[in-house]
């Protein structure tokens, strides 16, 4: 099962980004308003944890240089991940 965002316009549902369907084959839609979708897929209790946890004292700078000494990148990363599926 593939999870898709779309939009609704002119009587029929547009994908927001490419899918894996061929023309004309028949699916099953559950529509959801994605403002409410959103709600139920955040996790508010471990929000509020990391909330708790979190060092304001931490500058932007020093989380990108932390980031930086990453070896890859998260691009290549997700684009293996996706190849693997």
């Amino acid at each position: 099962m593939n999870r898709i965002h779309a939009i609704y316009t002119n009587g029929a549902f547009r994908p927001l980004d490419p899918v894996s369907c061929q023309e004309q084959d028949r699916v099953f839609l559950t529509v959801e308003n994605a403002g409410a979708a959103e709600d139920v897929s955040l996790d508010n209790e471990f929000l509020a944890y990391v909330e708790q946890d979190a060092d304001d004292s931490v500058s932007l700078e020093q989380v990108r240089a932390a980031l930086a000494k990453i070896s890859g990148s998260l691009a290549s990363d997700v684009r293996a991940d996706r190849d693997e599926r």
